[in-house]
């Protein structure tokens, strides 16, 4: 059973020895040619030394043969060879014996290296091939990024298209001073937030979103940012962290327009829809800004009439989606609260803001007239004869002494008008602040609407009621999952009654069903806002506390509430009148504002 004339080419060599002493029975001429003067036995007893027969049959045993690597040397030359070394026990002739098979492993050892050469190459070229075509696509969509490691520090891995959107490479510097904090308060704050991201000890969804959002370093861009973790494949801990750079200035200035569009559109359509309070805004607007301008001209401005002036101006204005006039009117107001706490206010600049606003909004009025035919209307045309003429008239039949039943009866069929329609607009205001505040509303209910006043009279303080419709669903009304919760329909009911009373007085009230007033929550306010402490009033009385100038019980300063004039311009205008406001409220019920005045006359 020979050997030796097994094909060469496989690069294998075989020797079968006797088992017990390793003796050579066979072996072929491949395993001559690497070692011609050396058996098997030599080798296995030359490189196995502690490998005994008696060892190499119990491995035979119990694995059912013995594997192992040798590196030997060529006799004759320097080279070495690797073999692989199969051992298993065999029968030679009848006879126990082993069979020893020897591969030459140089070949594929040096394949191996090649490859992973080749593969490492291979992979690098990969790298910079997806790096540039990553380059080249982030440069396309205006992004980019960059990384830092624990330290802060900002690493090597940033494309080119870096220095587009940053104005700059930030290798090598520290992400605080990429970002540009303003001062080492904002520097410390970025270097804890570092710390806590690569200390892995809160929750990262919740810690990104601490993070800088925006980069301030390019004026008159909006620079995105975004965070990504770089996990070490092998240990799963945080490497690095990936900042993604996003120029979003051609979406936000998309949107903007967009929002401009939708706003203008919105508007026209309110202007039309509610056309008789739009020109009734046109007439206060002008007493407005007569007023406001007489006060900043004279020796001690009052700021409070001022600001309630201008405030209620605003709220009328935003709800004929007048975007423009509304922001530059809420500038206004911040304007003013700082110049009115200087020793020496600029009032030039406060009549320059006044009058730019004033501009705007003639402006557009011109532009819409033929729209909405203020021309007309202007000229105090509201009925085919003018009003004016209509209460001249109303005099001389007094004058004349005719019966008072004549006179009253004329008044109230030509100089009176329902009430009721001059409170439709309002229904447009709930709905606004509703979908404003992600809240629902039914339509305004308005109760003896067909009630007949004198309009003109209640001008002031028809403007200022805005105040408390908004309140009613900013503040009031409750969100419908809290209204579910509480066993209330879905969308909140706000309500306005009028009515006669004895003595020749008219009732205005209004009411909501939302969550009422908390009379702790304006204890707060006013001790707050340093305008008293009533920690030992009832409730009842601190309730009407809510008409103090500057009280405010928002957290912030919007375009709709937060400066504390809202509900003191209601109670000024029913002052003006002669008149009474009182709120009563409920916790988890609703709040109710009774306004009661002479009847306009």
């Amino acid at each position: 059973m020979g050997l030796t004339n097994f094909p060469e080419w496989i690069d294998t060599g075989f020797a079968i020895c006797k088992a017990g002493n390793l003796s050579v029975l066979e072996v072929n001429s491949t395993l001559l040619r690497w070692l011609p003067s050396v058996r098997a036995g030599d080798l296995l007893s030359r490189h196995l030394p502690e490998l005994q027969s008696h060892e190499i049959e119990q491995q035979i045993q119990g694995q059912g043969k013995y594997t192992l690597d040798l590196k030997v040397q060529i006799v004759g030359s320097e080279s070495s060879l690797l073999l692989g070394l199969v051992c298993q026990a065999v029968s030679w002739d009848g006879e126990p014996a082993w069979g020893f098979s020897f591969t030459n492993l140089s070949f594929f050892e040096e394949f191996r290296n090649q490859s992973k050469e080749s593969a490492e190459k291979t992979e690098a070229e990969s790298v910079v091939k997806a790096n540039r075509t990553l380059t080249a696509i982030l440069e396309g969509m205006d992004q980019a990024f960059f990384s830092f490691n624990s330290n802060g520090d900002c690493t090597a891995l940033t494309p080119r298209s870096c220095e587009k959107l940053l104005g700059f490479l930030p290798t090598g510097l520290k992400l605080w001073d990429v970002l540009q904090a303003p001062d080492d308060a904002a520097s410390e704050r970025i270097r804890m937030w570092v710390r806590f991201i690569f200390e892995g000890l809160y929750d990262f969804d919740e810690l990104q979103g601490l993070g800088p959002k925006e980069f301030a370093g390019m004026p008159g861009r909006y620079i995105r940012l975004s965070y990504r973790r770089a996990l070490d494949p092998q240990s799963g801990s945080l490497e690095f962290m990936v900042v993604g750079v996003t120029d979003e200035t051609d979406t936000i200035q998309a949107k903007r327009q967009a929002d401009f569009e939708r706003a203008y559109s919105q508007s026209i359509l309110q202007v039309v829809r509610s056309r008789s309070r739009f020109l009734e805004l046109i007439r206060e607007s002008k007493v407005t800004f007569e007023r406001v301008r007489e006060e900043l001209i004279t020796p001690q401005p009052r700021w409070p009439v001022i600001g309630r002036l201008m405030h209620t101006f605003k709220g009328s204005i935003s709800y004929f989606s007048l975007v423009e006039l509304t922001g530059l009117t809420h500038q206004f107001e911040t304007l003013l609260g700082r110049e009115a706490k200087l020793p020496l206010p600029d009032v030039h600049l406060l009549l320059d803001r006044l009058a730019h606003i004033e501009t705007l909004f003639q402006q557009f009025i011109r532009d819409h007239e033929d729209l909405i035919g203020t021309h007309a209307e202007l000229k105090g045309r509201s009925l085919p004869i003018p009003l004016q003429e209509l209460f001249v008239f109303e005099q001389k039949l007094v004058q004349a002494r005719v019966p008072l039943e004549l006179a009253r009866d004329f008044r109230e069929h030509f100089t009176y008008e329902p009430i009721g329609p001059h409170f439709a607009f309002f229904d447009q205001v709930l709905a606004l602040e509703a979908s404003r505040e992600d809240k629902e509303v039914h339509p305004l209910e308005i109760v003896n609407g067909n009630l007949r006043v004198r309009i003109e009279a209640i001008q002031e303080l028809l403007a200022s009621l805005v105040h408390i419709f908004r309140n009613a669903v900013a503040h009031g009304i409750e969100t419908p999952p809290e209204r579910h919760d509480s066993g209330k329909d879905a969308a909140g009911k706000v309500r306005v009654l009028f009515e006669r009373l004895p003595d020749s007085k008219m009732l205005i009230q209004i009411s909501d069903d939302g969550r009422g007033i908390d009379p702790q929550a304006v204890r707060v306010a006013l001790k707050k806002r340093s305008l008293g402490v009533f920690d030992h009033e009832p409730d009842s009385m601190v309730l009407q506390r809510v008409f103090t100038p500057g009280l405010s019980t928002s957290e912030t300063v919007t375009e709709v509430a937060g400066r504390g004039v809202g509900l003191d311009a209601v109670a000024a205008a029913v002052s003006k009148l002669m008149g009474t406001v009182l709120v009563e409220s409920e916790t988890g019920r609703g709040t109710t504002f009774r306004i009661e005045i002479p009847e306009p006359r």
